[in-house]
């Protein structure tokens, strides 16, 4: 069985289009959030395209107290893991790009460029993404050969938001202006990815040389001492700090002897030194 993320919006109605030339046995998943006056007649066009499909569908409520795009992600993948353990999902290259452009103007690291994963598992929801190299526009023209109808969520013109912004406002003046622009950050994104890796397998190299012991650590290059600290909590907590606290924590690393020890905390998880090594506390 394969189940598909379905909102009903052009994207997901190509994917689950595909999937079923492909697939009998498919589930299509309809996260309905509540907050647009047409949340409950996008649900029954979901419900009807895959009555019309013979796709079993699934539709999953969920309530907000105070909605935004984060809250709304957040009950989203919720609602999908409780329902399966792998989910498919119609992200694109335009999608892509927009959030290698979104992470880059909150002035993220080199992984923050690395942009969507083809598959990626996040807290136990393995995602799959099969048209990452699809442009919207390739789309929309398979929609229209296909005779496929679907819905559009006002909200993505909203320009209030600031991802409907960079998609709506600022990317199109970027392509005007440079119509390669999509092209060039894909080939970007590869580049970024190879150089991604290579600081990994540096990372995980020091922290075999040095055994994680702080003395060993200091005695890194400032360069790598950053990176192995970043892939460290990176690797054990699955976020990063903002900046100003991971550099004082680095601070503290390097200044430490036998006083105050250097903690932090992210999502409940205590990393510092412990028997003289950096470590879960």
């Amino acid at each position: 069985m394969i189940f598909v993320g379905f909102s009903g919006g052009v994207d997901s109605v190509v994917l689950l289009h595909k999937l079923k030339q492909q697939h009998n046995q498919i589930t299509a998943i309809h996260v309905n959030h509540h907050i647009s006056k047409n949340s409950d007649r996008w649900e029954t066009f979901c419900r009807e395209f895959c009555h019309a499909h013979d796709i079993h569908f699934i539709a999953a409520p969920v309530y907000m107290e105070v909605p935004s795009e984060a809250e709304a992600r957040k009950h989203r993948y919720n609602a999908y893991r409780e329902c399966c353990s792998e989910i498919y999902l119609a992200h694109h290259s335009d999608d892509d790009v927009e959030t290698m452009m979104f992470k880059m103007i909150r002035g993220c690291g080199l992984t923050g460029l690395t942009g969507l994963k083809d598959v990626i598992t996040y807290d136990g929801l393995t995602i799959h993404r099969p048209l990452l190299k699809t442009t919207k526009e390739e789309i929309y023209h398979y929609a229209t050969n296909h005779g496929l109808s679907w819905v559009t969520d006002e909200s993505n013109s909203d320009i209030s938001y600031s991802r409907n912004y960079l998609r709506n406002k600022i990317i199109p003046a970027i392509k005007g202006k440079f119509p390669a622009f999509t092209t060039n950050m894909m080939r970007m994104k590869e580049n970024v990815q190879e150089a991604d890796a290579l600081l990994t397998e540096i990372a995980l190299e020091d922290m075999k040389q040095t055994d994680m012991v702080i003395n060993n650590i200091k005695q890194l290059s400032p360069t790598r001492r950053r990176n192995l600290i970043r892939f460290y909590i990176k690797t054990t907590v699955g976020n990063l700090p903002p900046a100003h606290q991971f550099n004082e924590f680095v601070r503290q690393i390097e200044t430490f002897s036998n006083g105050k020890k250097p903690k932090i905390t992210l999502c409940g998880i205590g990393i510092g030194v412990h028997h003289n090594r950096l470590s879960t506390v």
